[in-house]
């Protein structure tokens, strides 16, 4: 028996309208995930803009604060030469020990230039020059985070050797930065360790906590930009990420080269 007419007309209506209707929503669909995909790429854009713009602002710092250790570095030079001309002439025998001490800071000063050339120098100047941090006041340091409420652990293995002033620079702010990180981000109740293990040709620096872990990061942070810049002008190299044992791990790799002559300890 054929259908009536009006009920097949219905029927016809009703494909029709279900095929606009899945047409329509397959076009919707299509767009939104369209723009959720223009949206992760103009995302992704920015986190990588923000991420240049802390790399040239960390370069910059470290360029000013390299500044400072070349220009310390020069005036030594200076006051050194000024009394190997006195010793020249009154005390011969002090003049060869004047000029030993001459070619020293010279070849420090070198050696923390090739660091420095690596680096974009910003136009900005701080008036005047001081001496940087080293690792003589790393035990300040910790002092002052321990005052802070955070619990530090610091060991060392091997033999402890002096570095450029560079290498001691990038070593204190790369503790400095990995233990305020800790401050910040571990949680109540968190601890820390600083380890130094020297060898022959190398040191590597562990600062880790049981705290909370990595998390999310949008890209804006400095801190670890700042690290990484830090240790390749000095020739080194760092890594971050979860810890052996939960927590967050900085670990960083230097060589030793054009180190300082051994100092006293006092």
């Amino acid at each position: 028996m054929p259908l009536p007419p009006v009920i097949l007309f219905g029927f016809l209506l009703a494909i029709v309208l279900v095929a606009f209707s899945l047409g329509r929503f397959r076009r919707i669909h299509l767009a939104y995930v369209a723009e959720l995909e223009h949206r992760a790429v103009r995302a992704e854009a920015e986190r990588e803009e923000r991420a240049h713009r802390a790399t040239l602002d960390e370069r910059a710092r470290i360029a000013r604060e390299m500044h400072d250790l070349i220009a310390h570095t020069l005036a030594v030079i200076v006051s050194q030469a000024r009394g190997g001309q006195y010793a020249a002439r009154a005390k011969p025998e002090r003049a060869a020990e004047v000029l030993g001490t001459i070619e020293e800071a010279g070849r420090q000063a070198l050696e923390d230039m090739r660091g420095l050339l690596g680096v974009l120098r910003g136009s900005e100047d701080d008036g005047g020059f001081s001496p940087q941090p080293d690792l003589t006041q790393l035990p300040e340091l910790l002092k002052r985070v321990r005052g802070l409420g955070l619990d530090i652990d610091l060991t060392e293995t091997g033999t402890p050797h002096r570095l450029t002033p560079t290498a001691e620079l990038a070593v204190y702010r790369l503790v400095q930065e990995a233990l305020t990180n800790t401050l910040k981000h571990a949680g109540p109740g968190a601890r820390s360790e600083v380890r130094f293990c020297w060898s022959a040709e190398t040191v590597v620096i562990e600062v880790s906590d049981n705290g909370r872990g990595p998390g999310p990061s949008d890209g804006a942070g400095h801190g670890l930009v700042g690290m990484r810049e830090r240790m390749a002008v000095a020739g080194g190299t760092v890594r971050t990420g979860a810890g052996p044992n939960g927590g967050f791990l900085v670990s960083a790799r230097l060589p030793r080269r054009a180190e300082r002559p051994e100092r006293a300890s006092t």
